[in-house]
């Protein structure tokens, strides 16, 4: 056991002066829920989350991955991906399988060998085009949005936030056209 003194996300912001925080990663062993509950305000400023979650109880009281998506999407968040995927094989099985040889090979592309998965890192971002307060967000926020979806490889997104943002009516035509132009030169794949 290490003590350690730790301070909540709303007492750090408002011990440090910090008025916006974009993006929240969050990897601390089933504390997660606990630091979202602890955001207050900042988190409703906050345009992506990515953090672990838990699909068995692999400590004790861990919050699962459910506990974690109400919160977020009571929060405002839309849930985009699972990734780094962590699997552990079952203790009691006779055998250990790495690999599943299927009669049909797109069955393979449906199921996993690789044991039961017990947690993952899932990413969430504000979805200002499904209405609610992300709707509102002023356009330099979407722009940041954009930035961070396209980073985390949400590219169909990416074009659909920039699409909507050059279709409001609060943007400036010129700022609209800048946007329209980035999207038309971007990189589909």
């Amino acid at each position: 056991t290490v003590d350690m003194d730790v301070v909540s996300l709303r007492d750090w912001a408002a011990r440090d002066k910090v008025g916006e925080v974009d993006f929240l990663k969050i990897n601390v062993q089933g504390g997660e829920l606990e630091i979202l509950n602890g955001a207050g305000p900042v988190l409703g400023g906050v345009l992506g989350v990515f953090l672990e979650v838990a699909f068995v109880e692999s400590y004790k009281d861990r919050p699962m991955f459910s506990d974690i998506d109400v919160a977020l999407r009571k929060a405002g968040f839309t849930f985009f991906d699972l990734l780094a995927h962590h699997y552990v094989g079952r203790a009691a099985s006779p055998i250990a399988a790495q690999h599943l040889n299927v009669v049909e090979p797109k069955l393979g592309q449906l199921v996993t060998a690789w044991g039961q998965l017990i947690e993952g890192h899932a990413l969430y971002f504000r979805d200002p085009i499904a209405g609610g307060a992300a709707a509102g967000l002023p356009s330099d926020r979407v722009l940041k949005l954009a930035a961070l979806a396209e980073s985390w490889g949400q590219i169909e997104f990416t074009f659909e936030v920039l699409d909507w943002l050059a279709k409001r009516t609060d943007v400036a035509p010129g700022r609209a056209r800048t946007v329209r132009h980035r999207r038309a030169c971007a990189p589909v794949r």
